[in-house]
């Protein structure tokens, strides 16, 4: 069934009023349009909400997996008596690792 004319894909208001079954007034079937609109918009933030808690959750397990990383890696050059540093060439920035800078006799401070 095709509905509304090909350009614009809408239904001209006679269009509109051959399909509102007879007996039916506008006033209600304004105020059904209402609660349809309300309870789509409350399903919508709903499921907003559903998404919000889960991106929270994967944050939560990102970092808390970088934590366990970042623990596991200071652990192990500790064991191998070595360190890293990172290089930003853009900013010409160097930050060394606290194990890199105990090999030197040096701290962060």
């Amino acid at each position: 069934m095709n509905l509304g004319n090909s350009e614009s894909g809408s239904l001209s208001r006679h269009e509109l009023e051959a399909l509102i079954p007879e007996g039916v007034s506008a006033h209600w079937l304004s105020g059904f349009i209402e609660q349809a609109v309300q309870l789509a918009n409350r399903k919508q933030s709903a499921e907003v909400g559903k998404i919000q808690e889960e991106k929270r959750l994967l944050e939560k397990e990102k970092d808390a997996s970088l934590k366990r990383f970042l623990y596991n890696l200071n652990n192990s050059e500790k064991i191998a008596g070595i360190g890293n540093f990172f290089w930003e060439t853009k900013r010409n920035r160097i930050e060394f690792s606290e194990n890199l800078l105990a090999l030197f006799g040096l701290s962060k401070e």
